[in-house]
């Protein structure tokens, strides 16, 4: 993003939801329009904020190798630049839209940007560090599914036939991006693992979290931030319905109708796995799930 780009977003109060994959993060961003909230989905493009699992890239210590990492395993359609940089910013319009083969001028100049994209929006989320984001968030938050069922509807939805954790693309960009090995375990240990790091890095930097099942988007906000879609008035109610029929079939569409359990289309009737299956790592998120459902009934 440029620095004119920049410029304008920082004078923007916008808040950074943070939420594994497989968390109803897609729902969460078409909720949050539903009141009248401009926030993208994994992007930077929302006026009011982002709805976003890989933004947690803010929140990490500042790692030149790691970019290098990064920028090496985003062809394999686990995330991509334009994530950081946006869709109109400075090095989206030097690059074009990212079209054509792995040859074409557009995937060459994206492979160029790459590491300016990431250095510039890594590291930098923390309130101790002396980095600035590219991007700008005033606050984050984060929102947390439960973690057998997400870790499920991941296992579904990238696991297919029960392969090796190594053979995901998005758990191998996980993996590098969070700091944990894949090598000897099955995909939906992988995906686990994965779990246990996000969240454990949200708990580690004190990230106020938020319950996914049930949640009134309305109470992500403090009152002075709320929106006319969440005020409790009959003008209040008529921006809801206007709203929300506005994305009601877009998000339909796009993920099925959410719940809290297996139903989305995202995760198929396969057979489930349960946390006493899942050994060693089964026990961390044990651990951790009771340290952060500690968090959310204070």
């Amino acid at each position: 993003m440029g620095t004119f780009d920049s410029f304008i977003f920082d004078l923007m109060p916008r808040t950074l939801v943070l939420a594994s994959m497989g968390s109803g993060t897609t729902s969460l961003a078409s909720e949050l329009r539903g009141v009248g909230l401009q926030y993208s989905h994994d992007g930077v493009e929302g006026e009011e904020g982002s709805v976003s699992w890989i933004h947690i890239l803010q929140l990490l210590p500042y790692s030149p190798s790691k970019i290098v990492e990064l920028c090496e395993s985003w062809e394999s359609q686990a995330w991509h630049p334009v994530l950081f940089a946006g869709e109109n910013g400075r090095y989206s319009k030097l690059c074009g839209p990212d079209v054509g083969d792995k040859y074409s001028k557009s995937r060459e100049c994206w492979r160029g940007v790459c590491g300016k994209v990431l250095e510039g929006n890594m590291g930098c989320g923390n309130s101790k560090s002396k980095r600035k984001c590219d991007v700008v968030f005033n606050e984050t938050v984060a929102v947390v599914r439960d973690p057998i069922k997400t870790i499920n509807t991941l296992s579904h939805k990238f696991c297919p036939n029960q392969k090796k954790a190594s053979s995901s693309g998005q758990l191998r960009v996980a993996s590098v991006l969070l700091d944990f090995e894949l090598k000897g375990l099955e995909c939906w240990e992988g995906w686990a693992r994965y779990w246990v790091e996000y969240y454990g890095l949200l708990l580690k930097r004190k990230v106020k979290m938020h319950r996914r099942e049930g949640l009134d988007v309305c109470k992500l906000f403090t009152e002075e931030n709320a929106v006319k879609g969440c005020e409790d008035s009959v003008g209040g109610k008529f921006w809801r319905i206007v709203f929300m029929r506005r994305e009601k079939m877009s998000a339909f569409v796009s993920t099925g109708k959410w719940d809290d359990g297996y139903k989305n289309s995202r995760a198929g009737k396969k057979k489930k796995k349960k946390l006493e299956d899942m050994g060693e790592v089964g026990k961390d998120v044990k651990e951790l799930w009771a340290k952060i459902k500690k968090q959310l009934e204070e």
